[in-house]
């Protein structure tokens, strides 16, 4: 099978500017007829150069023959802006600020609007999400715009900076982005980190496949905010390749359909339902859900540091160090 990377795709049906610079494009592929939800996807690559929009190709026009309106927005990844650092995030919010306003025009329903982002694009749509939680004096604070999303979905996202360069995803990739390590540029760290941000008022899923060894499964276990779906033999690229057997799962997620009923057959055997928890911040916590067991366990918010050892074993007890890690599969993909 033709890896999801280099595979090709149809082109989109248009490409529209929102912003004056080459990268500034929208890639919109259409429903074959009529008014449809609308899924912007944030591509991933660990912010760098080389890899742009044109990766999720195939995964944008499978979704578009299920019956949405697509949005690919560019942006300006790690060393490309005169700004500096903060390009990427620049062109992120604006692009976000615009996209349902111009996926409108071509038959979107903004009532019903998904963010969603592989692994470095995880990380831009849990950031965005957050805006609204920016101290007072960011110029990226905000409303999200008249059509905010509806539905954020993270797909194997970077949802800590901090534990990225920690762990040095992307040999050195964050450190790339933010012009420095979290230490050595925290104020930086204090805007532009998910997990370091008060958590989203917008409904946020995780998606994360068990075998990823590329974003291991731990940064979305240990996140405070959302709800979790693991795809058991799933790697890192199986949550955006319409051929693999992980996809009808991430097509139920982003259609807002399937979880709900299965964390309710899971815990009725057991009575142990329970509604969503407040994290510290006041944003929701969905319970997360031990098949094997029955118990539930939440993330919590990455303060301090968190060595890599002690995230990647799965099994433990609860610490100071994270969450006691329970011997069992979270939420699994059926399909």
């Amino acid at each position: 099978m033709t890896s999801v990377l280099d595979r090709p795709a149809p082109p989109p049906d248009l490409t529209v500017p929102y912003g004056p610079r080459p990268e500034q494009v929208i890639d919109l592929r259409l429903p074959p007829a009529g008014r449809a939800p609308l899924i912007v996807l944030i591509h991933g690559g660990f912010w760098r150069p080389t890899y742009d929009r044109h990766h999720l190709g195939p995964m944008a026009s499978a979704l578009a023959a299920e019956g949405y309106v697509v949005a690919v927005p560019e942006y300006r990844r790690a060393g490309m802006a005169e700004e500096g650092w903060t390009g990427p995030f620049n062109d992120i919010a604006s692009a976000l600020d615009q996209v349902a306003a111009i996926a409108g025009q071509y038959g979107a329903d903004t009532r019903k609007v998904t963010w969603a982002g592989h692994s470095a694009g995880g990380h831009l749509v849990l950031w965005a999400a957050a805006r609204p939680g920016l101290p007072s004096g960011s110029p990226w604070r905000g409303s999200l715009g008249p059509s905010p999303a509806t539905h954020v979905v993270s797909l194997a996202g970077c949802s800590s900076l901090r534990l990225c360069a920690e762990w040095n995803l992307g040999t050195g990739a964050v450190h790339l982005l933010m012009g420095g390590g979290p230490d050595g540029v925290p104020e930086r760290y204090a805007v532009a980190d998910p997990a370091a941000l008060p958590a989203p008022a917008i409904p946020v899923t995780l998606i994360h496949g068990v075998d990823d060894d590329t974003v291991p499964l731990r940064m979305s276990q240990v996140f405070s905010a959302g709800r979790l779906v693991e795809i058991p033999g799933a790697g890192h690229f199986d949550l955006i390749d319409p051929q693999s057997p992980a996809w009808p799962r991430v097509v139920s997620v982003l259609a807002g359909t399937g979880f709900d009923d299965q964390l309710k057959r899971l815990f009725a055997p057991v009575g142990k339902a329970e509604p969503p928890r407040l994290t510290q911040h006041g944003g929701p916590r969905w319970p997360r859900v031990s098949v094997s067991s029955g118990r539930t366990w939440s993330g919590r918010n990455l303060g301090t540091s968190v060595p890599f050892r002690d995230l990647m074993t799965r099994k433990g007890t609860a610490s100071s160090k994270g969450p006691a890690v329970l011997k069992r599969r979270e939420v699994a993909a059926r399909s």
